[in-house]
């Protein structure tokens, strides 16, 4: 008896060991956080910390919010008006609060994903 009850908790411990290693499949507003937030940065190097910082921000978001952010990349350095961005499916209203939640999730990025992005 002993015996079954120790390959049974051993059996589910690696059933969750391996169930925590595989992780949980992005939404695909996580997705487009986290494809954005690379392209952002210029390079695949800093996909962990996009994928970890897109679970974190991404749920938050809006669907404007999420395509003020997806689409910012593409207007940095250019002029933003309404009519400029309304094609884009974003106000400027859903950019300024896009960036007060990536703000406010500042601390929890850092703590969880070792960074700001």
């Amino acid at each position: 008896m002993g015996r079954r009850i120790t390959f049974a908790l051993a059996l589910s411990v690696a059933c969750w060991l391996l169930l925590a290693a595989c992780g949980k499949k992005q939404s695909e507003a996580e997705r487009r956080y986290a494809d954005a937030c690379v392209k952002y940065n210029k390079g695949e190097s800093y996909r962990k910390i996009c994928d970890c910082s897109a679970a974190i921000v991404a749920p938050k978001l809006t669907p404007g919010e999420l395509n003020a952010y997806v689409n910012s990349v593409d207007l940095l350095g250019k002029p933003m008006t309404e009519e400029s961005v309304a094609p884009l499916g974003f106000t400027l209203t859903d950019f300024t609060k896009l960036g007060q939640k990536r703000q406010d999730s500042f601390a929890e990025m850092r703590k969880t994903c070792g960074g700001e992005i």
